[in-house]
């Protein structure tokens, strides 16, 4: 946004050490060509908090409640993903060539005009977005989003390490990281709707503040 950056839970780019530092390295991923199914066990942990509508008691077995959960989500998001979204969020650019092979082969004869080579150079971009020529950052996330946030040890929750890079890079601008100090996970915008728009409101009103 003309050197403007803010996000809710985003982290930051794939390419920085501070976000593979916070990434379990794995190469155990599907073919590229398969479709990973997301069940409920996927949002039992990060996805789930006492602010959660379909949590009906504090003592309900937090898989029944991701089930619940999955019933009123499935019309508003696909229960799948595809393997290599998992790769790109995990950073694994040493596995470029084993998927731009795999992508080949895919593609491979196929009647609706792909050029394998149109789509291999757009690979792990998020791992090759610029470091420098922001004018004002800010990241905003909630105390119970455990991929974002660590209520225990704030400096190493992926938002200020995040920032701190960025900070490092752009030393003459602002760089903000709002934590919302109430019980909300990742799923806030359903957990809070209204608070958390209050919430990224002020955020985008302190970021569009003349400096």
């Amino acid at each position: 946004m003309q050197g403007l950056s803010i996000g809710w839970g985003t982290g930051g780019h794939a390419e920085l050490d501070a976000i593979q530092a916070t990434t379990n390295p794995r190469t155990n991923f599907l073919d590229v060509w398969l479709i990973k199914a997301r069940p409920a066990s996927d949002y039992a942990r990060g996805y789930l908090g006492p602010l959660n509508p379909a949590w009906h008691s504090p003592t309900e077995p937090r898989k029944e409640v991701a089930e619940r959960w999955i019933g009123m989500e499935e019309r508003r998001r696909p229960q799948f993903k595809q393997p290599l979204q998992d790769m790109e969020h995990d950073s694994v650019i040493n596995l470029r060539n084993h998927v731009a092979s795999q992508i080949r082969q895919a593609l491979e004869g196929n009647k609706l005009g792909v050029n394998p080579d149109e789509v291999i150079p757009d690979l792990f971009s998020t791992m090759r977005a610029p470091l420098t020529g922001y004018r004002k950052m800010i990241w905003t996330t909630a105390m119970l989003d455990d991929g974002h946030w660590n209520n225990k040890d704030p400096e190493k929750a992926r938002e200020p390490m995040v920032a701190n890079v960025f900070r490092k890079n752009n030393p003459n601008i602002p760089i903000r990281v709002m934590v919302y100090d109430v019980p909300m996970t990742h799923y806030g915008h359903i957990e809070k709707p209204r608070e958390m728009a209050g919430g990224m409101l002020t955020a985008l009103k302190w970021l569009a503040a003349p400096q």
